[in-house]
């Protein structure tokens, strides 16, 4: 993974998100959404501590119906 000084803390997020979805293999909307934050949390683990990484946890917002599969159904 990219460390988050070298590119946008939400671009990161963003990156995470669908590396999930590609080399995961995460194929439902709210994992892969979960799976960022999560890793964002897990790797950084300063969430509490610093404004920065807590809101870019904050903003990092779903929108559409987490149940959802990424690509449709067959």
């Amino acid at each position: 993974m990219v460390p988050h000084d070298a590119i946008g803390l939400s671009d990161w997020m963003e990156n995470r998100f669908f590396q999930a979805y590609a080399n995961q293999s995460i194929h439902i909307l709210g994992d892969t959404h979960g799976t960022a934050i999560g890793d964002y949390v897990h790797l950084y683990g300063k969430v509490n501590n610093h404004f920065d990484d807590r809101k870019t946890v904050e903003e990092f917002t779903l929108i559409g119906d987490p149940s959802l599969r990424i690509g449709g159904y067959s």
